[in-house]
């Protein structure tokens, strides 16, 4: 379950018909075409839905940014402020550009779905059908994907980038 999976899921839900302008990337623009979710351009929007998008560019942001101070309501998948690259280096990651939108718009509040709220984690056990006991999170953030297993009773395991080293178990106990 990743969180921008889990964040259409949710938007497809709990907010239906509503217009919804996506930030994502090319294949969450698929899943939200799938999962049939009323996208639109920023002006005509009710909430601005960031998702993880490796090609995202400073001309997207301006239509997002004003939306938001038009009234669109400003959601994100997850709080990650970043996440490493195969090198190693550091990748902007879905709360820093949700940031920035909130900080354009004048400090708009931002609403995270996904991790490191239960939502997520108590939707992919139920996928699994498993029991928090025989799962594991695997994830490189221990803000969010650490803190919302651990809020579950869930291990963790901590991965790197591959270049910077093993990966480290950190216990949910």
């Amino acid at each position: 379950m990743l969180a921008g999976e889990f964040a259409l899921s949710f938007a497809r839900t709990e907010f239906p018909g509503a217009h919804i302008h996506l930030i994502a990337s090319y294949a969450l623009r698929q899943r939200a075409q799938k999962l049939r979710i009323s996208l639109t351009d920023a002006e005509d929007a009710d909430i601005v839905l960031v998702l993880r998008d490796p090609k995202l560019s400073f001309a997207q942001l301006g239509p997002a940014i004003s939306a938001v101070r038009s009234g669109a309501r400003l959601v994100a998948s997850n709080p990650d402020r970043t996440h490493p690259s195969a090198t190693g280096t550091l990748v902007v990651e879905t709360g820093t550009v949700a940031a920035a939108i909130s900080f354009a718009a004048g400090g708009a509040p931002i609403t995270f779905l996904g991790k490191p709220r239960a939502g997520m984690f108590e939707t992919a056990l139920a996928i699994m059908d498993a029991l928090p006991s025989q799962a594991v999170m695997i994830g490189d953030n221990p803000e969010t994907d650490g803190l919302g297993a651990a809020s579950m009773g869930i291990r963790f395991l901590q991965i790197d980038a591959p270049t910077t080293g093993p990966a480290r178990s950190e216990s949910a106990d």
